[in-house]
């Protein structure tokens, strides 16, 4: 049997580390989300749109895949700019 205390922590482990691996996506997605930032005010489009991509893996929110749509368009692919403005839609209406 598992003594009360014990049991607790277990499951305030269980909830707060979850928060901790998004609080560590998060700082890692701003950090890719300000590179791409960076890279488009060079003109570094192509650049610009693998780190607004990483950004997005790493937290989903949807004002990225439009960042990234801005960035595929700037390259000339339209196709993969429309696809970004699509998903950025869906996600966010």
């Amino acid at each position: 049997m598992i003594p009360d205390f014990l049991r607790v922590l277990i499951l305030s482990t269980a909830v707060l580390l979850p928060a901790a691996v998004w609080a560590q996506n998060d700082q890692q997605a701003r950090k890719r989300f300000e590179a791409g930032v960076q890279a488009a005010s060079n003109q570094d489009y192509a650049t610009a749109a693998r780190e607004f991509e990483a950004a997005y893996k790493l937290s989903p929110r949807p004002i990225l895949l439009f960042n990234l749509g801005q960035a595929r368009r700037l390259q000339g692919k339209n196709a993969e700019a429309l696809d970004a403005y699509r998903r950025y839609l869906e996600a966010d209406p």
